[in-house]
């Protein structure tokens, strides 16, 4: 069986996010090394963590579309210790049995945006995107 960990990664600056480890090497060196495992305080076998993978700035976006029976993503935040930590998961609030949410995620700005490519809104496996955003307390909710 193929593995598909790692077939959707985001570099931001200074910084490689993979399926399930993030890298960093600060200053003009082209080596990476290991810094931390990321995993879904959650997770459970099959989840497909790490399918899809977002970076902006402090805020990454990890897809796990066969989590949570529709799929899920998780937001993690770095700190000032440099550490990522989870933040909050991601659902889609009309989400169906393996809609795939999470296949595709994208953050940028205070915005999240994540497909379910089999979303079901207009017809069998037609596809939706939601759109989270930001809110005051750092917590991302639907606008």
């Amino acid at each position: 069986m193929r593995s598909r960990h790692g077939a959707d990664v985001a570099i931001g600056v200074a910084t490689l996010l993979g399926s399930l480890l993030l890298s960093c090497q600060p200053g003009n060196s082209s080596e990476f090394i290991e810094r931390q495992k990321l995993v879904a305080s959650n997770g459970a076998e099959r989840d497909e963590f790490g399918t899809s993978v977002s970076v902006s700035g402090d805020v990454a976006v990890i897809g796990a579309y066969l989590g949570d029976r529709s799929g899920s993503a998780y937001v993690f935040v770095r700190g000032t210790d440099g550490r990522w930590s989870e933040q909050q998961m991601l659902a889609a609030s009309d989400g169906d049995e393996k809609d795939h949410f999470g296949m595709s995620v994208s953050v940028s700005r205070g915005v999240v945006l994540i497909g379910a490519v089999r979303g079901d809104n207009k017809g069998r496996n037609t596809g939706t995107a939601y759109v989270f955003s930001a809110a005051r307390d750092g917590i991302v909710a639907p606008p």
